[in-house]
C-alpha cells in the first residue's frame, strides 16, 4: 500500500490517501497533530515530529498502524520508507509538507534475514569469526569506568578424536549441542560465536567480579555435560575467561583468555581458568 499524505502547517491537518494495491477503495483520514486524545495520540505525537519543515528527504523509520478488525482497532508497529517536500509560499515561509509513505516491512524482513545469514556461522547460527570480532571490539569500546565485562575462550575436549573415532557427522551435532546449550547458558544479548573449528567465543557485559565469573563458567561445564549426542560418547569442553574493563583492546584480552584455555586444558579439561 502507499499512502500520499499532506500536512497543513498552520491549520495543524495531516491529510493521507491510502491506495491500495490492486483494485481495492480508496481511503483518506484526516488528524490534527497537535491536538486529540483518543488511542492515536502515539500515533499524531511521531508524525508532529517527523513534520518538520525544511527536513525534506527519504528515510525509514517504524510507525504504529491500526488496523481494525470486528472488535477494535489492533496496534502493530510496521517499517515505512517516507519521502517528504515542504511547499513554501512566494515569502519563503513554510505552507505544507507533502509526500508518501510505502510499506517496507516485508523488504526489510528480508534484508534482516539476509544480513542475519552473513552474520552467522551455517552450521551451529553462532556469530562467525569476522561478526564475532566486530561485535566483541564494540562492546569493549563503549565499556564505561567502573562497569566490567568478560571474554570466554571455549574449545571442545578432545573434538579431533570424536571426529576420527565417531566421523564427521557426529562431530557436526556435538558442534551443534554445544552451540544450543551456550544460547540456553547466556542471555540474549550476550556474544555467542564460533571464530572456527570446535572453538567458541562469548562476551558477557556487567559482569561484577571473578566469583560471578567462575560460577557461570562452572554452570556451563554442568550444562556441557549433559549433552547426550548420538554416538559421540561423553562431551566437555576447557574455558578460559578473562574479565574485561575500560580501555581494554580486543587483542589483549583474546591473549590472556587464550592462555587461560591453555592453562584449563595442561591441567586435565573438563574445567576453567580465569586470567
Amino acid at each position: 500500500m502507499i499512502i500520499f499524505f499532506e500536512y497543513d502547517i498552520k491549520k495543524d491537518i495531516f491529510t493521507i490517501s491510502m491506495k491500495p494495491d490492486g483494485n481495492g477503495e480508496e481511503r483518506t483520514a484526516i488528524y490534527n497533530l497537535k491536538s486529540g486524545t483518543d488511542e492515536k495520540t502515539d500515533y499524531r505525537k511521531q508524525l508532529l515530529e517527523i513534520m518538520v519543515p525544511g527536513k525534506d528527504g527519504i528515510r525509514e523509520l517504524q510507525l504504529p498502524e491500526y488496523k481494525q478488525n470486528q472488535t477494535e482497532d489492533k496496534l502493530t508497529l510496521i517499517w515505512i520508507r517516507l519521502a517528504m517536500k515542504t511547499i513554501y509560499d512566494y515569502k519563503g515561509n513554510p505552507v505544507c509538507i507533502i509526500g508518501k509513505m510505502n510499506d517496507i516491512e516485508e523488504e526489510r524482513r528480508e534484508r534482516d534475514k539476509l544480513k542475519n545469514q552473513a552474520e552467522r556461522d551455517g552450521l551451529t547460527h553462532a556469530y562467525n569469526a569476522k561478526t564475532s570480532l566486530r561485535l566483541i571490539e564494540e562492546r569493549l569500546q563503549c565499556l564505561e569506568e567502573g562497569n566490567r565485562g568478560a571474554l570466554l575462550l571455549i574449545d571442545i575436549d578432545k573434538f579431533k578424536n570424536i571426529n576420527d573415532t565417531y566421523g564427521h557427522m557426529a562431530g557436526d551435532q556435538v558442534l551443534c549441542e554445544v552451540a544450543a546449550v551456550l544460547r540456553e547458558c547466556f542471555r540474549e544479548e550476550d556474544i555467542v560465536g564460533r571464530p572456527g573449528g570446535d572453538e567458541f567465543v562469548v562476551y558477557m557485559d556487567r559482569m561484577k567480579e571473578n566469583k560471578a565469573l567462575a560460577d557461570t563458567c562452572e554452570r556451563l561445564l554442568q550444562n556441557i555435560r549433559k549433552i547426550n549426542a548420538a554416538n559421540a560418547g561423553k562431551v566437555t569442553i576447557s574455558v578460559g575467561a578473562v574479565v574485561t574493563k575500560r580501555g581494554d583492546r580486543y587483542d589483549e584480552v583474546y591473549k590472556l583468555a587464550d592462555n587461560a584455555l591453555y592453562r584449563a586444558k595442561r591441567e586435565g579439561r573438563d574445567g576453567f581458568f580465569i586470567a
